[in-house]
């Protein structure tokens, strides 16, 4: 009888945790999803694609890897992330493989390919190479970081709520765009130059970047995510100042940077508090940050209590993307509403939906007939677009039926 050979029982089988249970792969498909639209947004901005492209000859030519070293480093640190999240994102070698293949094609060479069809930018063959060695190295850096990285992720599932993370994506959204950071030092050093000859200091930028900044903190702190949210809070800062720093568009000014960081800790002191306390805290300083934007001409909007029924008229009208931040400003208001109606409400979560939608309503009315700005339907439709989200992404553990 020949001998029989016995296999482990893990053989061929996917790693377990310590606890015996398969490891969750979301986390590090969200950051796959996030970096892979982050990199082709920074890679085609400002989107001026004209019909016909430049020869492929220019992307050839650019062959030299050093001959812009601070576009190679952007270039390599651009793609080092999506290299973790590949290798993060899943459970065998083929599907790695495979993702890295992709990646390499449609992105690292694809996206600058397309670059032939934006006069503003310069496709270039030395850049697709240093965008493949962000991806190699990504991936090898996460074979040894990647129990590291999992440490971090909290174990229980059901109480992760992805709405606070979509609030702290729009905060970034409002403090960084258009999210394209630099390490040209003369740019730089252009751009912080308003650090030291400034304009006279104005309380209400503080104040307005602090309350943004101190609803991200509550979102950090309580979004289930981390084991240890007090570091995901510090790195949060820190990657908010480096981009104020980095992405040389408009001006970059004191009372951004130390509302941020004031606003931040207020945040996390808040979140110290009981869930009620933070809850109606949270609402309070979301209704006055909507009062700020009714009683200012925030969005840019004329005098004349004019109402157009366009949403985000400047954008959609104008091409103005300039627009963007304050109305990312305004959905953080919101959504902060909604987050702290659904845990202040002893209702259904729908009727805490529709008095936000009223509320949005009625600020716009007050925006118009009593401020004497311009309106239109930009809150009410931030509103619906953000109610349905804050329903279906609440955690698991605090669901209740609407």
């Amino acid at each position: 009888m020949p001998e029989q050979v016995v296999r482990p029982a893990t053989a061929g089988r996917t790693a377990m945790t310590p606890h015996g249970v398969m490891p969750s792969r979301t986390p590090a498909r969200v950051l796959l999803g996030a970096m892979t639209l982050f990199i082709v947004y920074g890679s085609l901005f400002p989107f001026n694609f004209t019909a016909t492209p430049l020869p492929l000859s220019r992307f050839l030519a650019e062959v030299d890897l050093l001959a812009n070293r601070a576009d190679a480093i952007d270039n390599f640190f651009l793609f080092f992330p999506l290299g973790i999240a590949l290798y993060a994102s899943f459970f065998r070698w083929r599907a790695r493989t495979f993702g890295a293949v992709l990646a390499l094609l449609s992105l690292a060479i694809g996206i600058q390919l397309a670059q032939l069809y934006l006069p503003s930018r310069t496709a270039s063959l030395s850049d697709a190479v240093w965008n493949t060695l962000g991806i190699m190295s990504g991936m090898l850096v996460a074979t040894q970081a990647q129990a590291v990285l999992a440490a971090q992720v909290a174990a229980h599932s059901d109480k992760r709520d992805n709405f606070l993370l979509a609030l702290i994506a729009l905060w970034l959204c409002y403090e960084s765009f258009p999210f394209v950071p630099t390490l040209d030092l003369g740019m730089l050093r252009a751009h912080a130059r308003s650090l030291v000859f400034s304009p006279p200091f104005e309380p209400s930028r503080l104040l307005q970047h602090a309350g943004a900044a101190t609803l991200a903190a509550v979102a950090m702190m309580h979004m289930g995510w981390l084991r240890r949210p007090q570091r995901g809070l510090m790195l949060l800062g820190a990657m908010a100042l480096g981009l104020e720093v980095c992405v040389p568009y408009g001006t970059l000014r004191r009372e951004t940077l130390l509302g941020i960081v004031l606003g931040l800790a207020a945040g996390h002191l808040l979140a110290c508090g009981g869930p009620t306390r933070n809850a109606r805290l949270v609402m309070l300083l979301a209704l006055s940050m909507l009062v700020f934007t009714i009683l200012t001409p925030y969005r840019g909007q004329g005098q004349g209590s004019d109402f157009t029924w366009t949403p985000f008229p400047h954008l959609l009208l104008y091409g103005s993307v300039g627009r963007l931040p304050p109305a990312a400003f305004e959905a953080l208001a919101i959504g902060a509403m909604l987050w702290a109606g659904q845990r202040l409400a002893r209702g259904s979560a729908l009727g805490c939906c529709m008095l936000t939608l009223l509320v949005a309503c009625l600020f716009e009315l007050w925006r118009v007939c009593v401020a004497g700005y311009d309106g239109d339907t930009t809150l009410m439709v931030l509103a619906l677009a953000l109610a349905p989200c804050a329903v279906a992404w609440r955690p698991r553990a605090d669901s209740v039926a609407p």
